[in-house]
């Protein structure tokens, strides 16, 4: 089965010498699609899952093998949806089933798809029921967010059942950072964090989990002078400390980049083996996938860029705002670079957004030109109009 052109997970290809290998992140051999399903936002009601779960379907039918989630998105019920759309794909129906006019006719087995959730944003009955049981105390809570590797290891449990899965291939710690590093400082949230690491492990060891890695927000995108600062190279030393003589398990991390959020690509703010160096090159140094999200901004690019894309020759080949501000996203440059990560439930909006992947991801050079552009458009924006939305996916 054919996945449009982006990462290998078998290698990179440095310009520079000695770099650290990449870990093959999945049993397989596997090609990751240069857009992935992000299932972040959406009521908590029976029509989304329905839609979730068919925007799931028609989106791997038509070549999309990441499927991304968490325990809290909707309350557990984007994991719900997954599963239900899983129970369908891998439950041998003929996949001509779902499809109208596609070039994919054949089954889709397990094998064949990425899919990452996370942890550590914290659900009420699962704590008391840690709680109850004392292996979970309240003070190992704070702000509805906790590291403690009892309630990740339940977390996860509950995930995979939610899911109907085995095994997920990424585990991502939910905004660690974010959540608990300015409060901590690092000496402290670095215990932490490597006790949850340690719990990682574990989990991989017993068959759940593939690998894991740090979805965030704020963390890799500020300089170093920043408190809530985190140096990629550090985390993955502690990693490596955590494994000893093995492999370590640590192998993504995920955090937002778009047309208003270059700082993963353009800013120098962070340091590897002595060298200043962006995210992306960071990442590409040490071996770390990197998954980004919010290339739309929860909607609110597309009502900032509508029509004002048009002129940027580059993304001249895309119809819409939304598959001009994807073509961006995914196109962004560095060997790490693995998928876009965006949310689609709209017929209308899916059929597009797949449209894109008829299309190859903008070279480096047909990238920056067009950033160039774009940087231009938004310094030419009113400051209320030049205000980005927040967003997961």
């Amino acid at each position: 089965m054919y996945f449009f052109p982006s990462f290998s997970l078998l290698c990179f290809v440095h310009p520079i010498p000695q770099p650290l290998p990449l870990l093959q992140l999945t049993d397989v051999p596997l090609t990751l699609s240069s857009l992935g399903i992000g299932t972040y936002l959406g009521d908590t009601d029976a029509r989304t899952d329905d839609a979730v779960a068919a925007a799931v379907i028609h989106s791997v039918m038509n070549g999309w093998n990441v499927i991304d989630t968490a325990s809290n998105y909707r309350w557990g019920r984007a994991e719900t949806s997954i599963g239900a759309a899983l129970a369908s794909l891998l439950a041998g129906t003929v996949t001509g089933d779902f499809l109208q006019e596609s070039e994919y006719s054949q089954d889709i087995t397990r094998s064949m798809l990425f899919i990452s959730t996370k942890a550590g944003f914290t659900d009420e009955s699962l704590v008391r029921k840690l709680v109850q049981a004392r292996k979970l105390g309240p003070s190992d809570v704070s702000g509805g967010h906790t590291l403690d590797p009892e309630y990740i290891i339940a977390s996860v449990e509950a995930s995979l059942e939610r899911l109907n899965l085995k095994t997920v291939d990424l585990l991502y710690l939910h905004n660690p950072a974010e959540m608990q590093l300015k409060r901590l400082g690092w000496p402290a949230f670095r215990d932490k964090l490597k006790k949850a690491f340690i719990a990682l492990e574990s989990l991989r060891e017993a068959g759940s989990i593939r690998s894991y890695g740090l979805a965030t927000w704020d963390c890799f995108r500020v300089p170093p002078t920043d408190p809530g600062h985190v140096s990629l190279e550090e985390v993955v030393a502690l990693a490596k400390e955590i494994s000893k003589n093995k492999i370590s398990g640590f192998s993504a991390v995920q955090l937002p980049v778009s047309a208003t959020m270059p700082e993963a690509w353009l800013q120098p703010w962070q340091k590897v083996r002595g060298e200043t160096v962006s995210l992306m090159r960071a990442a590409e140094l040490l071996g770390v996938a990197v998954f980004t999200s919010g290339p739309l901004g929860e909607g609110e690019l597309l009502k900032q860029m509508t029509s004002r894309l048009d002129p940027v020759v580059q993304l001249r080949a895309e119809t819409t705002t939304a598959q001009k501000l994807l073509q961006l996203a995914r196109s962004t440059p560095g060997g790490a670079m693995t998928s876009a990560l965006v949310g689609h439930k709209t017929r209308e909006f899916v059929e597009s957004n797949t449209q894109l992947t008829l299309h190859e991801p903008l070279t480096e050079a047909d990238f920056r030109q067009a950033m160039q552009q774009v940087k231009a458009i938004l310094d030419r924006a009113t400051p209320d109009t030049a205000d980005s939305g927040n967003a997961s996916q």
